[in-house]
């Protein structure tokens, strides 16, 4: 007799702390969930209108090299700036101010004859 009423009570506290102990860990797994989509979002990127033949090559390289896509990402995008900027400080001015000269008699033809040999024409 004095088993059976006890047999409730263990049932209630085995139950509330089974409860409880699933309560803290769904709670600290949610706590971790939120945290990790944080900072997940923080870098995410979302970009649209990527040639996926492009990309296929790209993801292999960098696979190859062992990077990380947000490393050959940041390297590319770095690398392509660098370039841009090159091509804009370049002057081509200089280029236009260079004025035709005669190179002197019998060179008439030599511009036509230079063409005919870069673009091999007879």
């Amino acid at each position: 007799m004095v088993v059976s009423g006890i047999t409730p009570i263990i049932n209630y506290f085995t139950k509330c702390s089974v409860l409880r102990l699933v309560t803290y860990f769904l709670i600290d797994e949610f706590i971790r969930y939120v945290l990790h989509v944080i900072h997940v979002k923080k870098n995410m990127i979302t970009v649209r209108g990527v040639d996926e033949e492009v990309l296929r090559k790209f993801k292999a390289t960098i696979t190859v090299d062992k990077m990380k896509m947000g490393q050959a990402l940041t390297k590319a995008m770095k690398y392509w700036i660098k370039q841009k900027e090159r091509s804009e400080k370049i002057d081509s001015s200089p280029l236009f101010k260079i004025k035709p000269f005669d190179w002197g008699r019998g060179t008439e033809k030599t511009s036509k004859e230079i063409d005919d040999i870069v673009y091999l024409r007879k």
